[in-house]
């Protein structure tokens, strides 16, 4: 239990290291301040004014104590550091070395130097301490060597192996670079920045770091500009000062793709919601709706948390600009595709059956996805009044949802559920999106909420079927994302009742193909972001268990190795055997295989 706890407690160090904000370390950060503060009360750190340099990322002076109880990385180094206490530090970083070696060439360094080395794929590193002379006198010493990977099997050579300490996890990266983006608000940053990453080690650490060498693949790695070291610290105080002003500039912009993205004078003052009613036209019908501004007509039951009109209201929406006639098709939606650097043109103007749409780089449309914005307008029809579920799945990015110009959703910049009472009735919404990263994956799904399958345990549920169908057998499907939303399954011929076990990552709509008639006695499906369902079978026969199990991967590693993973597990929770499956990254169709984890047993 000791050795779980170092455990994670070292990785969510690291994890705090390759941050790009502080924000998300708090926790942490508390735990290990409180204890520093008891050792290191009025010590000034070094290298590091505190009027030109952020303090994390400053080197502790030689007397402070880094050792903390929960983080064995920093045992390992306080020993290090109290033995040679004028040691510097390298870092190396790879995704994979070429052949499976990679030799890291030493520079001559007249103190004793620690190493740390991070790689994604195992690495064997051989440290060569004579790569800059044959003289034994100018041998640079390696005291210490830290090194972390993503997989397991990373070997160390050419250091004593009491010298060497596994961080078991990955540590840093070999992408030095970073790309930040404003999206809808939302300020993110994708990659690491070395400079705020060495900062941090050394901080933590206390072992000043004065230069590092990163590649994506090599077999032969090595050190330049060795001549004038690097202070981290200068550095990364200046990105992330750089990093926090963009942040400030595009958090002050709350809504910098809503409100303020056309400009207010061209807007007519009959297409604001300053008035209690608006009327969008459709080809056969007019839509006039209830902005609830005045809340006249409102009904004292109706008064409630939840209630469409208790949600914020917006004066104004893209629309206006570019829907000023407030056109609106009766079925489906009309869509409108923008890219961010000319947001008065419209790229693209089209109906379309549903709120959605994924591409990466500038595969739609030639948007560059990065600067992909879209405005979608639909009539919502209400039957009757209940609660609805609005989903916004838009991966990393801004965007907003408004029925009747009341806000739904527009916080934060991942995946949104938000509850809402919808009258009875047509409603109109609209879809404000604004992507800022290399792919776009958006998607809304408005529905009601007493047609939402709730999780719950499938185990009484299969017993039941089991009883019932002694010689029932499953087959299994498992996507991490669909192409467009929506996976196609073919059910093959099958003589024995069949159950279903379906899991992805995304949101999937599967939709069952079942020409051959077969026996579906029940399906099992889950996955990680909320919304999936399941189409073309009774939903007396799904259960929704809540969450993502199973793999998208066809191998018997998978399949029979991996406990977190392994679709064989169906058939020893459930005692149904799996006997075909099929699995793919991300898909449109599938089609039954022989289940490879068959041959685990």
């Amino acid at each position: 239990m000791i050795q779980q706890t170092f455990i994670r407690f070292s990785l969510m160090a690291l994890f705090c290291v390759m941050s790009l904000s502080l924000q998300g370390c708090n926790d942490l950060k508390q735990k290990w301040q409180s204890h520093k503060a008891q050792s290191v009360q009025d010590s000034t750190a070094i290298e590091c004014p505190k009027d030109s340099c952020n303090q994390d990322f400053a080197v502790l002076p030689a007397d402070a104590d880094i050792s903390n109880p929960e983080d064995p990385t920093s045992i390992f180094l306080a020993k290090v550091r109290k033995q040679y206490p004028d040691a510097v530090a390298l870092y190396a970083g790879v995704h994979n070395s070429k052949r499976g070696n990679l030799t890291l060439d030493m520079p001559y360094i007249d103190k004793p130097v620690v190493l740390y080395l991070g790689s994604y794929r195992a690495v064997k590193w051989n440290i060569n301490p004579l790569a800059d002379t044959d003289d034994p006198k100018k041998k640079t010493k390696v005291v210490a060597v830290v090194y972390g990977a993503y997989d397991n099997g990373t070997e160390i050579q050419g250091v004593a192996k009491n010298q060497t300490f596994d961080t078991n996890g990955r540590l840093e990266d070999y992408d030095i670079q970073t790309d930040c983006s404003c999206a809808g608000g939302n300020f993110h940053c994708s990659g690491t920045d070395v400079f705020q990453a060495m900062g941090r080690l050394q901080h933590w650490y206390g072992i000043q770091v004065i230069n590092f060498a990163t590649d994506y693949s090599n077999d032969h790695l090595s050190f330049t500009n060795m001549d004038t070291p690097i202070n981290f610290a200068q550095q990364a105080t200046k990105k992330y000062n750089e990093q926090k002003e963009q942040r400030q500039q595009c958090i002050a912009r709350t809504h910098p793709n809503y409100e303020n993205t056309y400009p207010q004078a061209e807007k007519q003052p009959s297409q604001k919601a300053s008035q209690n009613t608006m009327t969008f036209y459709g080809s056969n019908s007019s839509y006039q709706i209830h902005t609830g501004l005045n809340g006249s007509h409102i009904e004292a039951t109706q008064d409630f948390e939840n209630h469409l009109y208790k949600f914020p209201i917006t004066n104004s929406t893209w629309g206006d600009y570019l829907n000023p006639k407030q056109k609106v098709p009766d079925v489906g939606y009309m869509a409108y595709y923008i890219n961010a650097d000319d947001v008065k043109k419209v790229v693209q103007k089209n109906q379309v059956s549903a709120i959605e749409q994924k591409f990466d780089y500038d595969d739609f449309l030639g948007i560059p996805s990065e600067k992909f914005n879209a405005y979608w307008v639909g009539v919502l029809k209400v039957p009757k009044s209940e609660f609805y579920n609005v989903q916004f799945n838009k991966s990393w990015s801004g965007g907003r949802v408004s029925i009747d110009r009341h806000v739904i959703t527009e916080k934060g910049s991942h995946n949104e559920t938000q509850k809402v009472f919808l009258p009875k009735g047509n409603h109109i919404i609209e879809v404000e999106y604004s992507n800022g990263l290399h792919g776009t994956n958006v998607q809304v799904i408005v529905k009601p909420l007493s047609q939402i399958k709730q999780p719950q345990d499938p185990t009484d549920f299969l017993a039941d079927i089991k009883r019932q169908y002694p010689n029932v057998v499953a087959l299994s499907a498992g996507a991490h994302e669909p192409n467009q939303q929506a996976i196609v399954l073919d059910i093959p011929k099958s003589v024995a009742p069949l159950v279903l076990y379906l899991g992805s990552y995304e949101t999937v709509k599967w939709q069952i193909n079942n020409p051959n008639n077969s026996k579906i006695v029940g399906v099992v499906y889950g996955s990680y972001e909320k919304g999936s369902e399941v189409q073309g079978i009774a939903q007396d026969k799904v259960v929704n268990i809540g969450r993502k199990y199973g793999s998208y991967k066809n191998n018997l590693k998978d399949h029979c190795l991996s406990k977190k993973n392994k679709i064989s597990s169906f058939y020893d929770d459930y005692g149904i055997k799996v006997i075909e499956y099929v699995g793919k990254y991300s898909t449109d169709y599938f089609a039954f295989q022989p289940f490879l984890g068959s041959k685990c047993r």
